[in-house]
């Protein structure tokens, strides 16, 4: 793979890109860097997940969340488990705004 990936994990073929603000600033790079990389990863056989800094920075969790998706390690729960309630709208946009 490229020299230019910071994670690689050949058994889900995933590779991870982190992007810093700086060098990937729509005046350092071509604006179709980040689609022809993808591209060139996914010839061979990869899937490539960007990761941009603010991304990180910002929402840490929602990004860690998102990666544990594409691998299929989120966790899950029997639906008889569940319990349906009425919630309030504070704690949706809470909700939303963290995941």
């Amino acid at each position: 793979m490229s020299k230019y990936i910071e994670v690689e994990i050949p058994e889900a073929k995933i590779a991870i890109e982190y992007n810093g603000l700086y060098w990937h600033a729509d005046d350092k790079l071509d604006k179709l860097y980040h689609l022809n990389k993808t591209n060139a990863v996914e010839l061979n056989g990869y899937k490539l997940i960007h990761i941009y800094e603010h991304q990180w920075l910002f929402n840490k969790t929602i990004v860690k969340s998102h990666i544990k998706s594409i691998l299929h390690k989120n966790m899950y729960f029997d639906i008889s488990d569940c319990e349906v309630v009425v919630i309030s709208n504070d704690i949706i946009c809470d909700f939303l705004a963290s995941n």
